[in-house]
């Protein structure tokens, strides 16, 4: 039986093929602004014959909002980076896990050097108080 349909790029050989498709795979359609490659597959045990269509309108287009994202993106890293550098920790594995969290939850950045600076606690008057009390009661 001879059909139609098109595949859904949450199908992973899907999104494989179409990664995988050589230059020279590609060629010009009668339309322009579009090109097609045909790549053969055997989904779910069956031969199968997919035609990938590209749009260069629909490519630039997508570009376009990726690249928005990025920049969305970035200026949200930034903020909550410096959000993230005033606090305080107790070690610095606390400190780190922090880090690769945030780092972890970002799509399109990661942090790729990190730089620890310890900061001395200064003892108030209860602090000195309360060890002085514990150092009493020894």
């Amino acid at each position: 039986m001879k059909w139609i349909t098109r595949v859904p790029l949450s199908i992973k050989e899907a999104q494989n093929k179409i990664c995988n498709i050589e230059d020279s795979a590609w060629k010009d359609s009668e339309i322009k602004g579009y090109k097609m490659a045909v790549q053969t597959s055997e989904y779910a045990g069956i031969k199968q014959r997919w035609l990938i269509i590209e749009s260069k309108i629909r490519k630039q287009a997508d570009l376009e909002k990726i690249i928005k994202q990025v920049e969305k993106q970035l200026e949200s890293a930034k903020a909550k980076l410096c959000k993230l550098s005033k606090q305080k920790y107790a070690c610095m594995a606390d400190a780190e896990t922090a880090i690769k969290k945030l780092s972890d939850s970002w799509k399109y950045h990661q942090i790729t050097e990190i730089k620890f600076q310890e900061k001395p606690v200064k003892a108030t008057k209860k602090d000195l108080k309360e060890l002085g009390q514990i150092q009493t009661k020894m």
